[in-house]
């Protein structure tokens, strides 16, 4: 693996033309940093989601150079006084703070390239390979990096590796989608900068989509709305928008426990824009821990959400998602005609017209953040198929040492930095909060079930965790979904998945009060495990029919075999965390987790409920 080093020459243009050049929140976010946690430490990483669009040495040396050229750009004094009247929520203290910032790449961030061992897929005959990029710093100094960063990476790859593309007609390609949007009554945002394919396709975009907006016929609704992106809302004299990123409850999540994490976020953000000045800011962003445990986090305090603007609709069913809106703030004793739905999840013309049309039949008034789809829409020269843009994110990974997570509403978005501990800190609190679990579950699934597509068993997994209503006497559903999940996993191959699933059964079994099914399943999973090798497993599953029988009185079998199997393997610290089943209750869920390692923590959790 070569690590490149910043600061060699080179005619590489700037791809980024300002400290504007970026996303709003990305501002509103550091000013909101800057006032509570200026001496928070954090760790960015970067994630290439389509791993087989590899990148050239050529490439990955011009955004070297690229990012490094970040260190020569500041804020202008006429970019500050604009920004001083454009958004009046910026303070004196950021402002000035703003104007002195300077980018220190060579300092804060790493960049590597990993060659590709395979030279079958070299582009053009050069070697191509993944890059790795980190970046690292005080949280207010580093956040701004993710929007110029990632529109780097693009524009690089869009120059030096796939060349088979032009520029021609992206100005009118933009005015006829945004003519058809306004037509059909859609509030358009542009939200294109950090994956758009170069600065100047975002720039056509913003011309084409300005020119439909200022033709826009008499009685037409539909209009733009403005920007993400600052600095070309002031080239264009319109507005800038913005709402926050997921790397804000992330954080606080990491910082206090997910449990408090949906709350606080909203809390701290009004502290520093207050809702009775203005609601400008104030859209909610749901899905860091699924947009469920969301809705159900704000009910415990149900004026803080009341009086936020809208929510932001970024992961899962987007159509879904509305009624989930509609019945929260129904819950919460708010009209959602009041209210504001935006979305901006992988949106097109015509999932935006649809999404309209749905909302306008429920009666709540939605806006649409388009990014990809604007800024990344080519074709190839030579075949007139699409090109493909890059998939890229940078996702803030830990704070002051603390591993962060986003779980989302899809699989295909979930951020699984350290999701061990995360799920064991949220275990520990379990006792008292019973949302817990439901809220980490899709994070315990992303670990067991590989990220290639495998929505299926994802789904049905799912269920067999989520259906965790113990408290409710549904064991029987839990059941029937594991056994469901472990068909699912035995048909795509999945065999320690599979095994898995039997345990919940187990755990079903147990529960529910027929140990002799839970016996059954057991002995099944544990031959299973035995079969593939997974001594642990093996261990895990002794050790339950071990408690199995102490509960039935036969303490003659106890567990001492699965304990002395798990000696035998060297873990220490699992021999050390067994336990037995005492009085009825279970008390001993510590050593099941450790036998099983991070795939069983799901049948811990349940049984802490």
């Amino acid at each position: 693996m070569a690590e490149l080093n910043f600061g060699s020459e080179s005619s590489s243009p700037h791809y980024v033309q300002s400290v504007l050049d970026t996303d709003l929140y990305k501002l509103t976010m550091q000013q909101a940093v800057q006032r509570h946690f200026p001496d928070k430490y954090v760790k960015y990483k970067f994630t290439n989601r389509n791993r087989s669009m590899k990148f050239t040495r050529a490439c990955v040396a011009a955004i070297e150079e690229a990012i490094d050229k970040l260190g020569e750009i500041k804020l202008e004094d006429n970019e500050l006084q604009w920004l001083k009247a454009a958004c009046p929520y910026f303070q004196p203290g950021y402002l000035e703070y703003l104007g002195a910032f300077r980018f220190k790449p060579k300092e804060q961030i790493t960049l590597r390239f990993v060659p590709q061992p395979n030279e079958g897929d070299a582009v053009d005959h050069e070697e191509v390979g993944d890059i790795e990029i980190e970046v690292n710093g005080l949280w207010a100094e580093v956040i701004l990096y993710e929007t110029p960063v990632m529109a780097v990476v693009s524009e690089a790859y869009f120059v030096h590796v796939d060349k088979d593309w032009t520029m021609d007609g992206q100005e009118e390609l933009a005015y006829e989608k945004g003519k058809e949007l306004y037509e059909g009554g859609v509030l358009l945002s542009e939200f294109g900068a950090r994956r758009r394919r170069s600065y100047a396709a975002q720039n056509a975009v913003m011309k084409g989509l300005v020119r439909a907006d200022k033709s826009r016929p008499e009685g037409v609704k539909g209009k733009l709305s403005g920007t993400s992106n600052v600095h070309l809302a002031r080239k264009y004299n319109t507005k800038p928008i913005g709402t926050i990123a997921h790397e804000w409850t992330m954080a606080l999540g990491a910082m206090y426990g997910v449990e408090k994490a949906n709350l606080l976020a909203l809390e701290l953000w009004e502290k520093v824009y207050p809702t009775h000045t203005s609601n400008e800011l104030h859209i909610a962003l749901t899905d860091t821990y699924t947009s469920e445990a969301f809705f159900k986090d704000v009910a415990q305090t149900p004026g803080l959400l009341a009086g936020w603007r809208g929510v932001r609709q970024d992961s899962g069913d987007p159509f879904k998602f509305i009624g989930l809106a509609k019945r929260a703030y129904e819950g919460l004793g708010v009209d959602p005609k009041e209210k504001l739905i935006i979305f901006s999840d992988s949106l097109n013309n015509e999932k935006c017209l649809a999404l309209k049309k749905a909302c306008d039949e429920v009666g709540i008034p939605a806006g649409f953040g388009v990014g990809t789809s604007l800024t990344n829409d080519f074709k190839s020269k030579m075949s007139g198929e699409k090109s493909k843009p890059l998939n890229i994110v940078i996702k803030v990974a830990s704070i002051n040492g603390l591993d962060c997570v986003k779980i989302s509403d899809d699989i295909m978005k979930v951020a699984i930095s350290a999701a061990c501990q995360i799920i064991t800190s949220v275990q520990v609190n379990v006792e008292g909060a019973g949302l817990l679990v439901d809220r980490v579950n899709a994070v315990m699934l992303v670990v067991t079930t590989p990220l290639g597509g495998r929505k299926d068993a994802f789904e049905v997994a799912r269920r067999a965790t989520g259906v965790w209503e113990t408290k409710q006497g549904r064991l029987a559903d839990s059941r029937v979904a594991a056994e469901e999940a472990c068909g699912e996993f035995q048909r795509l191959g999945l065999a320690p998945e599979a095994a898995e699933c039997l345990q919940i059964s187990r755990d079903m079994d147990l529960l529910d009060g027929q140990p002799d099914d839970c016996r059954c399943a057991l002995e099944e999973a544990q031959g299973e495990f035995e079969r593939m090798g997974m001594q642990k497993g093996t261990a895990g599953c002794l050790t339950s029919l071990g408690e199995i029988n102490l509960r039935a009185g036969r303490h003659d079998e106890g567990i001492g075999r699965g304990a002395t199997d798990i000696r035998e393997d060297g873990d220490k610290s699992v021999t050390g965390s067994m336990r037995i089943f005492t009085c009825g209750s279970f008390q001993g869920c510590g050593g099941l987790r450790a036998v099983m390692g991070v795939r069983s923590r799901f049948v811990l959790s349940m049984f802490l409920l």
